[in-house]
């Protein structure tokens, strides 16, 4: 994660009292809520201007989230690129998952979060190899192209969306179609644009694997 001295100055520092007023209230502190660092801060997105997001540390994850309810839509890709490089440094890698049906946790159907192990690194599947099996389309296609198939012992589904980045909607129907209810995949935000924000609009999906994943009550 980047060193927080360098985003400090949009600390929102109401938003983070009535935070706090709230848990008072409620009795309840969620495990790890007091470890740090952690807040709310106003971070800038092209398409929508300066929105409140908020980055946690707890049972060992990094964590951040954005929340476009008063818009009524889900964040867009583009915007969780955003996100990653608001609050992690472009070598570090972090995650999107689409959880097993029986694991699926969804307190607001318009926030989504990022993930990442604390200190730790993600193995990354090979996202510049799938990208170079395909080739950008002569002809744009009105819904997304979808290809599945396995590279280097990865399970993954390739969504070629043509000029624009699909919906996350659509692309957890895709996950749902493609790996089944029971499976938990992921979308990596690499740091890398070559690859998060290719030239293609490719998204990947990968299976999860072996890969250590938050525990679903705090998701």
């Amino acid at each position: 994660m980047r060193d927080f001295k360098e985003i400090e100055c949009c600390r929102l520092i109401e938003l983070e009292y009535q935070n706090l007023l709230q848990h008072l209230k409620k009795g309840y502190w969620p495990e790890g809520y007091f470890e740090s660092p952690k807040g709310w801060f106003a971070t800038y997105f092209p398409s929508v201007g300066c929105v409140p997001t908020h980055f946690t540390v707890m049972q060992g994850w990094e964590h951040a989230f954005l929340d476009l309810e008063l818009l009524k839509r889900t964040p867009t890709w583009g915007e969780m690129n955003i996100l990653k490089k608001f609050y992690w440094e472009n070598t570090e890698s972090v995650i999107q998952i689409h959880p097993k049906r029986s694991e699926y946790v969804n307190w607001n159907e318009y926030r989504l979060h990022l993930w990442k192990l604390h200190n730790t690194d993600f193995e990354l599947p090979p996202i510049q190899k799938l990208l170079n099996r395909f080739e950008i389309p002569s002809i744009y296609p009105i819904n997304p192209i979808v290809k599945s198939g396995k590279i280097d012992g990865w399970n993954y589904v390739a969504i070629i969306c043509g000029k624009s980045w699909t919906t996350w909607e659509k692309v957890c129907e895709i996950k749902r179609k493609c790996f089944g209810e029971d499976c938990t995949a992921l979308q990596f935000h690499t740091g890398n644009m070559s690859l998060d924000e290719n030239n293609k609009h490719i998204l990947t999906l990968w299976e999860a694997k072996d890969i250590p994943l938050p525990n679903k009550h705090i998701v």
